[in-house]
């Protein structure tokens, strides 16, 4: 049971990467389906969760709260600190993601807070990006991390109007792309040379990155994904009615069962 929930999980996680946003959705709600009915597993039951609120949050579709919400409760539960790691990113919880860092002593979701806590002030946006420039793991650890990063140093820099800087921290990023093998990320770094390309007057290396950048994003970003979701959601709460409706109904029929044994008691304490 825990290899088959495991390997939907990463199989979800892989067609995610390929933009297969759909696809992706079903291979989550196979793992959840395997793992709904037993006690155990509530690490593994925080990571599904936790994949799935992330592909609603990624498209936008409301209800993504109650996917991050119980596979923050199922982390806690059991110990899941890459979880945790995750959840405190993605809802914006910096300060306390610092704190649970430093604990662990974890310098790579140190970083993420980092830049990420910089973006939201801009007078401690540079303090912020030199504090996580200082303590980046060196490649090839912490991909992800090592790419958002030059990224974010490339979107500061073309804000700032140094654009060869931006255009460096953009290449470098670029360098770390393929290693990470995931469209949301090239896609990512194709829309920042676009960008950069126009700011720098030349338009036609700008519209080459952005015809680039749509064909992949124009993948994910589709109708299907979004009905996909919906309907998931929507089977969700369904379910969740059924299920409270029968549990009501065996309250009942438990409770009327009490009611009529201790009615037979009395009666015969009565005769007696």
């Amino acid at each position: 049971l825990e290899e088959l929930a495991t390997s939907y999980l990463y199989l979800g996680i892989r067609q995610q990467a390929y933009g297969k946003w759909d696809e992706s959705a079903y291979a989550y709600t196979e793992a959840l389906l395997l793992l709904e009915n037993t006690e155990e597993y509530d690490w593994l039951k925080s990571k599904v969760y936790l994949y799935l609120g992330l592909l609603y949050i990624k498209t936008r579709v409301k209800d993504s709260d109650y996917y991050i919400d119980t596979a923050e409760k199922l982390a806690l539960k059991s110990g899941n600190n890459e979880a945790l790691f995750i959840i405190y990113k993605v809802t914006s919880r910096f300060e306390e993601g610092i704190e649970f860092a430093k604990r662990l002593g974890n310098n790579e979701y140190l970083t993420n807070y980092y830049y990420r806590l910089g973006k939201m002030n801009k007078t401690t946006e540079k303090d912020y990006l030199d504090s996580a420039w200082a303590i980046i793991p060196s490649l090839p650890k912490a991909l992800l991390q090592n790419f958002q990063l030059r990224i974010y140093l490339s979107d500061y820099f073309l804000e700032e109007e140094l654009l060869d800087s931006s255009l460096y921290y953009c290449k470098f990023a670029e360098e770390v792309a393929p290693l990470l093998n995931d469209d949301e990320v090239e896609n990512h770094y194709l829309r920042t040379y676009s960008l950069i390309y126009q700011k720098m007057g030349d338009y036609e290396k700008a519209y080459k990155y952005r015809l680039s950048a749509d064909s992949i994003h124009a993948l994910y970003k589709t109708t299907r994904v979004d009905a996909v979701l919906i309907d998931l959601d929507e089977q969700r709460i369904s379910y969740k009615k059924e299920v409270e409706n029968l549990t009501f109904q065996f309250r009942q029929k438990i409770r009327n069962f009490i009611i009529l044994v201790l009615a037979v008691l009395l009666m015969l304490a009565i005769i007696i």
